[in-house]
């Protein structure tokens, strides 16, 4: 019923295209998928298994998690982002564990939140991955325990030990 050439091209085709589904390969060539299957127990192709295709990598927001399990604990990570430590746990076994981080800021360095110039600045005393010991410029209070994180933005780098308090 088919042409023969046909048949070896859609044949050939659902072999190497792995990025196509059976049923997308089947359109493109104007046949029904029941003709497809039946072309591939004839030529004894194995079926593709069921199912959703193997992730190749992490998505977008696996990235950002695993960007967040360099610097805080898993429980951290499952609060920031809103799941439970063993999903950032099983996010970390699936992709692998990042390379250890380093603090972002060193001691010295002036940090702040935002762009706006009457927002606070902080000079870091002490600096681990997770937190540090700062001290505010403006009114010179010690703050311990200080996290890089405020309102799901990181602090950024507005100043050096050169500048001035």
């Amino acid at each position: 019923m088919y042409p023969k050439h046909l048949v070896e091209t859609v044949v050939q085709e659902y072999q190497t295209r792995t990025d196509l589904t059976g049923q997308a390969i089947a359109e493109k060539h104007g046949v029904s998928y029941a003709a497809l299957l039946s072309w591939l127990r004839a030529a004894n192709v194995p079926q593709r298994r069921r199912g959703r295709r193997k992730q190749t990598g992490p998505t977008l927001r696996q990235q950002h998690i695993l960007a967040l399990v360099k610097v805080y604990s898993y429980a951290e990570v499952g609060r920031l982002v809103g799941r439970c430590r063993s999903d950032i746990w099983r996010i970390v076994e699936r992709w692998g564990l990042p390379e250890v981080a380093k603090p972002p800021f060193k001691p010295g360095d002036v940090i702040t939140f935002s762009s706006l110039e009457k927002s606070q600045k902080f000079r870091v005393v002490k600096a681990t991955v997770a937190s540090a010991v700062v001290v505010c410029l403006k009114t010179g209070q010690k703050l311990t325990r200080f996290s890089w994180w405020r309102n799901n933005k990181m602090a950024h780098k507005v100043g050096g030990k050169t500048e001035a308090a």
